[in-house]
């Protein structure tokens, strides 16, 4: 008999629920229909599932692993078999650029024993059908043999620079039911989006106040591509929920992307929790982000060789904890537990694994194993960073690594290592020692207002976001500390800097960037408050008015003005945007507008280099192609998160399986029984695009990979630019030629 289960047991079960057909057409081409993690059988090794299949007429595989109770394993796979006496069928990439041409394949089946006659219709929105400009519609007679599948090819071309198309493919063969099915394809512009911006503050009081900036589009802009986005922030809400609006369009791969991906989140359910406001729609939103994101950040904690888990990693699984970033975790996940079930063993396990790792003398080890030996910051950032994250998340004696701390020669100019070290010493209650520290952070304090001398951070970040994250954290501790006749005027210049940095999309940069920068905005809203007035936004270019909203007083979302101008009102060249705000409010604002190019310009200052080719500019459907991709350290040293994100042509798609990739990002075991990286530290497949990751790179190295693709669409194709770039210095990107292939239909 089965041991009895412990209560409660809380399975996250999958079963698919068929959307009803509208107009009878097949829409619902769902492609997993049933999943659960725990299945039970009964002690004649049976269990039953209900679940609807979706509209595919295809076969659906069925896996089921399992084990006993004494530790057997084992594993069968069956197929079920979906068909009907006649059926029509297409298949569609999920996005094609607008210059692609695509060659539609249509297979028409007659699974009956007689002969039949048959009628096919396709109906195309969106598209040029067979080179004609006004063609949306093909016919075709046809009689078909017992069991036997006829395939037609439209050649479709899309007829918009950037929108949706949809393929309406119609069947009938008496006496059967007519067959009908619908396909929607997602078409974007030839290149890649370039996003410029200017953001800062209006002034409160009377009158209309006014922003003007002159926008420059280059000559090889892609006609039809440029957007005008004016957005303002009435409240820390709108700060929040665009910052998170910026994480989602980012890639989440590791630990660090999806918890600094989630973290806004936490900040959105705190601050209405903290204010009592009954924003059901933020609230809904925010809660199930936040449930998604849990489950995904603590599927990176890290097994133990001897069993168990303990503290995180950037991908997890076997790879060694990484202490500082286990201390980021611990961050976030304090903060959670305020307005999310965060489980209390898990809080504890990561709190005791960075507790094992104090030293005797004051600081903390680092892992001798750990993956990331060539990118890692220097001991006194981790040391100062870890200590932060104890002493904001609890009550344990820390003052053995403060004092040690406190006395590191290498970080007595740094202001990103003081404001670490002011903001822990805040949290322990030494204010008088904090204050002493913050005030050599002020003396380090720009003109602009933002804060210089960091040397690197806890994620080795540079540039731009080294600095955000600098001045971020000095702004929480010069609030924390409450001594505004000593440190509110530094505060309110480094807010209006902070403010100036966010980026057309509402992030600040890098994802640490963004996190500390949001919650710096949000500690000083809580401090200050925004005027309140009805107001309205107009959008100028030129003289010509191209948008205006108007908002009320009490408006916690973003207000935000999304404008497409006609090629006539913004042309390659210079043109003056003026935006506008009538209102005594004075609000943070943000004015963007982007634009595509087949290849945005490379920064001189990217420490690496991409190239990628197809061994084959010309295939069959079906086909097997090679994607060489090469990485190159040319910066003279060790480099931390390293990121390429490789364009793939809409025709070409990784196999499904994705075995080669996982074979290059396994771990390997060198001599003395060393766990060595693989070639790539993670992968994750995002539309076109397959993005790499490493956890960091050796001076000098040059790393080639091959990955083989498979040609599964005919048709001409061009993917989207590719690039490479330190994940967190993301300002400065080496960009590539885009993929092109040629892929022939394969013989009817």
């Amino acid at each position: 008999p089965l041991p009895p289960l412990p209560q409660p047991l809380v399975v996250r079960e999958y079963a698919h629920v068929r959307s009803e057909p509208q107009g009878g057409s097949r829409r619902d081409f769902a492609e997993t229909v049933y999943w659960n993690p725990v299945a039970i059988f009964d002690t004649d090794g049976r269990a039953t599932a209900s679940f609807n299949l979706s509209d595919s007429v295809t076969s659906f595989r069925i896996l089921v692993a399992a084990h006993t109770l004494d530790g057997r394993l084992g594993q069968s796979t069956q197929r079920i078999e979906v068909r009907k006496p006649f059926a029509v069928e297409t298949k569609l990439p999920a996005e094609i650029s607008s210059n692609d041409r695509l060659e539609l394949p249509i297979q028409v089946r007659n699974d009956s024993e007689g002969d039949r006659a048959a009628v096919l219709t396709v109906h195309a929105d969106g598209f040029r059908m067979n080179g004609s400009t006004d063609r949306r519609d093909f016919t075709d007679r046809l009689v078909l043999s017992p069991n036997q599948a006829v395939r037609r090819l439209l050649s479709l071309q899309p007829a918009a620079v950037e929108g949706h198309g949809l393929i309406k493919v119609h069947g009938s063969s008496e006496p059967f039911s007519a067959d009908t099915l619908e396909r929607s394809i997602r078409i974007v512009p030839d290149g890649f989006p370039v996003v410029e911006s200017v953001s800062d503050v209006f002034s409160p009081g009377d009158g209309p106040k006014v922003v003007l900036r002159d926008v420059e589009l280059p000559a090889d802009c892609v006609p039809g591509t440029l957007r005008l986005f004016a957005r303002l922030f009435p409240s820390p809400l709108a700060d929040l929920q665009q910052g998170l609006e910026s994480m989602l369009q980012e890639p989440m791969g590791c630990f660090e992307q999806s918890s600094s991906g989630n973290y806004p989140n936490t900040l959105i359910m705190s601050y209405l929790k903290e204010r009592g406001e009954s924003n059901l729609p933020a609230m809904q939103r925010a809660a199930e982000l936040l449930d998604r994101g849990y489950e995904r950040l603590i599927s990176f904690e890290c097994r133990k060789p001897s069993g168990g888990r303990e503290g995180y990693e950037w991908f997890g699984g076997d790879a060694p904890p990484h202490e500082a970033l286990t201390a980021y975790g611990l961050l976030q996940f304090n903060d959670m537990a305020g307005v999310y079930p965060v489980d209390k063993a898990m809080l504890t396990r990561t709190r005791n694994y960075l507790l094992s790792r104090r030293k005797p003398d004051g600081g903390f080890l680092r892992n001798e194993r750990a993956l990331d030996s060539f990118g890692r910051a220097p001991q006194h950032i981790t040391d100062a960073y870890i200590v932060w994250s104890l002493a904001a998340t609890g009550d344990e004696d820390l003052s053995r690594d403060i004092d040690k701390l406190l006395q590191e020669p290498e970080g007595q100019n740094d202001p990103y290592f003081l404001s670490l070290l002011a903001n822990a010493l805040l949290h322990r209650g030494q204010k008088d020692q904090a204050v002493e520290l913050l005030r050599k952070v002020k003396t380090m304090q720009a003109d602009d207002g933002g804060i210089d001398g960091a040397r690197t951070s806890i994620t080795s970040s540079g540039g731009r976001d080294l600095r955000i994250e600098t001045t971020a954290l000095a702004i929480l501790a010069w609030l924390k500390v409450d001594r505004p006749e000593e440190f509110q005027e530094p505060t309110s210049r480094a807010i209006r800097w902070m403010t100036q940095q966010r980026g057309g999309f509402g992030g600040f940069g890098a994802t640490q960037a963004t996190i500390l920068a949001l919650k710096a905005l949000l500690e000083f809203t809580k401090s200050s408050k925004r005027i309140a007035d009805d107001g309205e936004l107009k959008l100028f270019a030129g003289d010509r008015l191209v948008g205006q909203v108007r908002f009320l007083a009490d408006r916690t979302e973003p207000v935000t003005l999304e404008v497409e101008p006609k090629d006539d009102i913004i042309k390659p060249g210079k043109t003056s945007l003026r935006l506008e705000l009538h209102s005594k409010a004075g609000l943070p604002y943000s004015l963007a507008w982007s634009y595509y190019r087949r290849v945005p310009s490379s920064s001189d200052k990217c420490t690496v280099r991409l190239t990628t080719s197809l061994d084959r500019a010309e295939v069959q459907e079906g086909d097997g192609v090679r994607l060489r991709a090469r990485l190159e350290n040319v910066s003279g040293k060790g480099l931390p998160m390293t990121v390429a994100i490789i364009g793939l042509p809409a025709g070409l798609r990784v196999p499904e399986d994705m075995r080669q990739l996982r074979e290059l990002a396994r771990l390997r075991r060198g001599e003395g029984d060393q766990i060595l990286p693989g070639e790539i530290s993670f992968f994750e497949i995002r539309g076109r695009e397959l993005v790499l990751y490493w956890r960091d790179v050796k001076p000098e190295a040059v790393i080639d990979l091959n990955i083989d693709l498979r040609a599964d669409h005919p048709g001409e194709f061009r993917g989207p630019a590719s690039r490479a770039y330190l994940y967190y210095d993301a300002e400065h990107k080496n960009w590539v030629e885009p993929l092109f292939i040629r892929i022939q239909p394969k013989s009817p």
